[in-house]
């Protein structure tokens, strides 16, 4: 079973692209999350690790993009929650390549939270906004 299960009732914010940018980021959670269970390597955990680091930085760009060319008036305080998230992640994935920290459940446990609830209460209410807009 996955640890974030996708449901559209619970995480689509009914656009389409940034739907399936979400659906990859937590399949690659839910990656990280089997890899951690199955005990896999250091080298995969690291190559999911920032495969994820970088479909986040994709998405953060995607989703800013659409926020500033439809005039999203809370573009300011999502981007500031989009850099400290980064930061930390970037810090991690910095971590890793020193090896000064390794995968395993304190990271997938932040990533999974941090996941469930930016995009179930952040990102949906860009989501009403850009949808009024006529995005889908």
């Amino acid at each position: 079973m996955p640890l974030i299960p996708w449901d559209d009732d619970i995480y689509s914010v009914h656009i389409a692209e940034l739907d399936l940018q979400h659906q990859k980021i937590i399949q690659l959670v839910n990656d990280l999350h089997d890899g951690v269970m199955a005990h896999k390597g250091k080298e995969e955990l690291d190559k999911i690790f920032d495969n994820l680091v970088e479909n986040f930085r994709l998405h953060f760009i995607t989703e800013e993009a659409l926020m500033l060319s439809y005039g999203y008036p809370g573009l300011r305080d999502h981007k500031r929650q989009h850099d400290e998230f980064s930061a930390q992640i970037l810090g991690l994935q910095k971590q890793l390549k020193t090896g000064q920290f390794a995968v395993g459940a304190q990271m997938r446990d932040f990533l999974r939270n941090w996941v469930i609830v930016h995009i179930r209460a952040t990102d949906q209410q860009y989501s009403h906004f850009l949808r009024g807009k006529g995005l889908q």
